[in-house]
């Protein structure tokens, strides 16, 4: 890829983040390009998105609700990961609209961790998993959340040292 392209779409991935920042939007806006990523030189895309993780009853429905509410503000879940832990249901999710998501959630009473996450293009192959997270170990850097995105190869995680990591996989 061109360096002028990489800088333009890195200038249009921080103009979108922004705006899904803001809590101003509340609404998906149609006329807007869902958030792109860019490839690397080793030819792994990368998408920096917000996650959302929170705790949740253990019980029936519960999960339900949230991504009920969100369908209804017309916000699709790019990634979701949960677990029960000590009788409480944990989750972090990923989507196409954190601005909306995040008055959802706040409409649901529901207290959450937001972060910046890192969506990366990771090839199916043997091993890839492996070098990245020995990459990150090398560099002392903790991974918080990791999982798989509704997109095929797609992997999210959150780390510790966000801009630390962010040299090591070359995003500016």
């Amino acid at each position: 890829m061109q360096p002028n392209r990489a800088r333009k779409q890195l200038h249009e991935l921080d103009e979108l983040q922004e705006l899904y920042e803001s809590d101003e939007r509340d609404e998906p806006d149609p006329a807007l390009p869902r958030t792109r990523g860019f490839v690397l030189a080793s030819g792994r895309e990368v998408v920096g998105v917000k996650e959302f993780s929170f705790l949740i009853g253990n019980c029936p429905g519960a999960m339900h609700e949230i991504a009920d509410a969100l369908g209804r503000e017309h916000v699709n879940i790019d990634g979701v990961a949960g677990l029960t832990v000590l009788e409480e249901g944990v989750v972090s999710l990923i989507t196409d609209n954190p601005g909306t998501t995040r008055k959802t959630l706040r409409d649901l009473g529901i207290d959450f961790e937001e972060r910046e996450a890192i969506v990366l293009d990771l090839p199916s192959h043997p091993g890839e998993l492996s070098t990245l997270l020995g990459r990150l170990k090398e560099e002392h850097i903790n991974v918080l959340s990791i999982y798989a995105a509704d997109e095929k190869n797609k992997l999210v995680f959150t780390v510790d040292n966000l801009d630390h990591t962010k040299e090591i996989l070359r995003i500016d």
